[in-house]
């Protein structure tokens, strides 16, 4: 994992210092997909980690695009969203969801079809990649089209400038993982990886069924929510990992990543994990924060947390 970091980290401003001679890169990527990378970092985590921590801003997509589910929110938070709710454009909440997370679908595939692949002569290798490709492409295939279109029937809405950005994000992503997977893959794989690999594959699973049980969970509750009222009616979530956190969804989701990094051991999963968890985190927070302002003490007294059971 140390070395993971080191990589991550030394690529973060190549694409601010390497024209000005200040940075030189040796290893094995092209100069395309480093800056890539380095692009993708020193946007996401800026852009995303500097509004979400800082000024509490928060973004415009499921109950936080309702106008009257943002009590509590920064001053900051108000004058960015009177901005955008004069500029923005609001989509269907599916459509936008669907179309956003096929893009890292997209260039994944993109990239199956159009390299060539770097096959090993280590048989763990070779499942290491197999089966890491098979979480990637599982997760996107569920959450693009199978949770969006079949499991849930609504979804609050959406804005342009946030179905974009993320569209940025899901693109870079897939394209980056896939390249990590297929090509700049080989290297030293001894018994350790081997463990670290297949406790990888147990945790993914395990926050697959968190973050899938969580938001069906929700969804039963958006059934619930089905009214001929004008006012949209909230309700606390029960059931699951909601005993212990606010947000169990997004905790699943963050350990389904960790387990996918765990199995690939590369530095493209580690930055996958760095920018899920600065979107997820504040984001968990934020949602913490909304339910204790909603139902006050009726919320305080389950003595959640917002995103690690007992911790956060």
């Amino acid at each position: 994992m140390i070395e993971q970091v080191i990589q991550v980290a030394s690529s973060y401003w190549y694409l601010v210092l390497a024209p000005l001679g200040l940075f030189k890169y040796e290893g094995a990527m092209t100069t395309f997909d480093l800056s890539i990378m380095s692009a993708f970092f020193l946007f996401f985590c800026p852009v995303v980690l500097i509004p979400l921590l800082f000024f509490g801003v928060r973004a415009p997509y499921g109950k936080f695009a309702s106008t009257n589910s943002n009590e509590g929110e920064s001053a900051v938070s108000k004058w960015w969203r009177r901005i955008s709710s004069k500029t923005d454009i609001v989509l269907n909440g599916r459509f936008a969801f669907a179309f956003q997370e096929s893009f890292a679908l997209s260039s994944f595939l993109y990239v199956l079809l159009t390299c060539e692949w770097n096959w090993q002569d280590n048989f763990w290798l070779n499942a290491q990649q197999v089966i890491a490709t098979a979480m990637f492409i599982g997760h996107y295939i569920h959450r693009a089209f199978i949770f969006t279109l079949i499991r849930t029937h609504s979804m609050s809405d959406s804005t342009l400038s946030t179905m974009l950005m993320a569209c940025f994000f899901c693109s870079c992503n897939g394209y980056l993982n896939a390249k990590g997977i297929w090509i700049y893959s080989g290297g030293y794989f001894g018994a350790i990886n081997v463990i670290i690999m297949l406790l990888g594959m147990i945790l993914y699973i395990i926050g697959f069924y968190i973050n899938f049980q969580s938001d069906q969970i929700l969804i039963n509750l958006r059934k619930k929510n089905q009214t001929t009222d004008s006012e949209k009616k909230y309700f606390i979530p029960t059931g699951g990992l909601y005993k212990y956190v606010s947000t169990p969804n997004y905790f699943g989701e963050s350990v389904e990543w960790f387990g996918y990094f765990m199995c690939i051991q590369n530095r493209f999963a580690f930055l996958f994990v760095i920018l899920t968890l600065s979107n997820l985190l504040p984001r968990a927070v934020q949602t913490h924060q909304w339910y204790l302002n909603k139902f006050g003490d009726k919320y305080r007294s389950l003595n959640r947390k917002a995103f690690v059971p007992y911790l956060l």
